[in-house]
């Protein structure tokens, strides 16, 4: 038989077009597979075993095909039948209707993928594109699990996973999510999956520690989360002298699997005794802890390691922000003496290690406190320098930002931070106050709601939305709020501003009389704003004075508020904010000109 003849034959017993047929249906039938399976999270060795059997089925339907015809007495070898005439026309017809039905549902089925990979996405598409978000490396190192015999080593589980964070960071190429967020997850039973979406990352590396005496096992997997496939595990069994040789192998096995192309080296651990070490990772557990009684205990742990081992920079760096903690934030020791000796802490660090940016970020913290806005300006910079990764250097950088009066800076560096630990409901805090300083008021709605979603019993979250809503206008349903906040002073304070918008100036009148009563010596400044807000002019600059005069530490806060906008074209406004010594790029000094 020749060729002509052979594909002659062919076409007469339809073998190319129950082939076309079969390959059109096939088609549609795995595209509604796919569809249900990823419906139902069906493993992905579903649709590979379908796609094999119709794989092999498809030359049986061949030779079935060549061998066999369908004819209006059903089914025969085609042996049997007339070889000089077409097969059945009936037949024919009934293919050619077969091929055009898959046709249609086929483009059907084009069109639904069309509109489903568009602008309006399912549910799965919505989780991957989050997770996959512009194929970034990105990894959260979750809190390592405390496998201790008595399981009274979390503090140092906790460190090391900590340790193994910090490392990771420091690797340009690799976005790495801080603290807050990745241990937040710890004691909850939540599937990879979920981390993985509400972190926006594509790896997650978790681990256990068993630490007994001097023998430590600790236990990695790193974990890819699209996948949700393990693609590297080990187990380290060492004695505790060798902690940092196993976090330096664990960070650069890391960044091998993860296929990062470095432009240098991986950073490695500072090495310390031992014991000192592990007394560190100790009061850094209590530090995080931030009650009273844990700072006072953190205190005195931090310095039996320094005792043992002072040459090691993050502990005195340690040293500095409890200290600084224990001054500003629980009153613990005088403000002027406890501020000198973080000072003195933190310059130690940086003299044991001049690299060490968290040392950096943590002696501008207490420059600007200081109102030294230049020598801040330049600690900060240096500390984005070495490690602009780091989330908490980047809030310190926000924080110093808004202290200077960059509110421009401010919000991009909160941005910044936002994306490395999009759950610390701090950063969404800040950026709500700045929001609210600058009038932008449906900005800082959202990034309230945001943080009242972590914090929903957070104090003066009503008298701060009370605020927002008379911005925008909202008055009586500002009343309304500011009626449920518990903090007596912002209840108080609140209520002034909201029942002064209002017009209901006989009830602000008693309210402001009861203000000066309980808060007059304490807070001039508060006083000066509802001052302020009463279009009260010559009260107003009388209590912006005194308040300089008592060197009221809101002071250089509350000059932000926007009740004092009006004031802006003012002499007195002007000769006030030159004496407070603003840096020049304050936006303030902007609005004055």
């Amino acid at each position: 038989m020749n060729l002509k003849k052979y594909i002659a034959e062919l076409k007469r017993r339809h073998v190319f077009k129950a082939g076309l047929a079969y390959l059109i249906a096939a088609w549609v039938f795995t595209e509604v597979a796919a569809l249900v399976l990823d419906a139902y999270s069906a493993p992905p060795y579903f649709l590979k075993t379908i796609l094999i059997i119709i794989a092999i089925g498809f030359p049986i339907l061949l030779a079935f095909s060549w061998v066999y015809d369908l004819t209006p007495e059903g089914i025969k070898k085609t042996s049997k039948t007339n070889h000089t005439v077409s097969i059945s026309p009936k037949i024919n017809h009934r293919l050619n209707r077969v091929i055009i039905a898959f046709l249609s549902i086929a483009v059907l089925l084009l069109l639904v993928n069309q509109f489903k990979d568009g602008p309006i996405h399912n549910e799965g598409k919505a989780k991957s594109a989050k997770i996959n978000q512009g194929n970034e490396t990105s990894i959260a190192v979750l809190a390592f699990s405390d496998l201790s015999p008595d399981h009274d080593q979390e503090y140092f589980s906790d460190g090391i996973s900590e340790e193994l964070l910090n490392l990771l960071s420091k690797i340009p190429e690799l976005k790495v999510i801080s603290r807050t967020s990745s241990f937040s997850y710890k004691g909850k039973n939540v599937t990879i999956e979920q981390i993985g979406e509400e972190l926006n990352v594509t790896h997650i590396l978790e681990g256990s520690v068993r630490k007994s005496g001097n023998k430590i096992r600790i236990t990695t997997q790193l974990i890819d989360v699209a996948e949700g496939s393990h693609i590297w595990s080990e187990t380290y069994d060492r004695d505790m002298e060798d902690i940092f040789e196993i976090q330096d192998e664990i960070a650069e096995v890391v960044t091998q699997q993860l296929k990062i192309t470095l432009f240098g080296d991986i950073a490695k651990t500072t090495e310390v005794n031992p014991e000192a070490y592990t007394l560190y990772l100790q009061a850094n557990h209590l530090y995080q802890l931030h009650t009273e009684e844990a700072i006072r205990k953190a205190e005195d742990v931090i310095k039996q390691s320094i005792a043992i081992d002072s040459a090691y920079a993050p502990s005195w760096n340690l040293f500095s922000r409890i200290i600084n903690t224990a001054t500003a934030n629980f009153y613990q020791k005088p403000y002027k003496e406890g501020l000198e000796f973080s000072k003195t802490a933190a310059l130690k660090s940086l003299e044991l290690d001049n690299t060490y940016a968290p040392a950096y970020a943590q002696l501008a913290g207490i420059n600007s406190v200081n109102r030294n806005y230049a020598a801040a300006e330049k600690n900060i910079n240096r500390a984005l320098a070495l490690d602009d990764g780091n989330s908490l250097i980047i809030s310190k950088a926000a924080e110093i930002a808004r202290n200077g009066g960059r509110l421009d800076k401010n919000t991009e560096y909160l941005l910044q931070a936002i994306k490395l630990n999009p759950l610390e409901y701090r950063y969404y805090y800040n950026l709500g106050i700045v929001y609210i300083w600058l009038g932008r008021w449906d900005e800082a709605y959202d990034a309230i709601e945001k943080y009242l979603y972590f914090r929903p019993e957070a104090a003066v979250q009503h008298a701060m939305i009370a605020h927002i809503l008379v911005g925008q206008g909202k008055k009586q349903e500002a009343w309304e709020e500011v009626q449920k906040e518990p903090s007596e002073f912002w209840n108080l304070f609140t209520s002034n501003v909201v029942a002064n918008s209002l017009g209901n100036y006989q009830v602000a009148d008693s309210l402001l009389v009861e203000f000066i009563d309980q808060y007059s010596d304490s807070n001039p400044v508060m006083l000066a704003c509802l001052y302020a807000d009463r279009d009260e002019t010559e009260n107003t600059f009388i209590w912006l004075e005194i308040a300089y005069e008592q060197k009221d530490p809101d002071l250089t806060e509350a000059i932000n508020y926007n009740n004092f906008s009006k004031y802006y074209q003012d002499p007195r406004w002007k000769a006030l904010i030159t004496k407070l010594g603003l840096p020049k790029d304050h936006w303030l000094l902007k609005k004055r000109k």
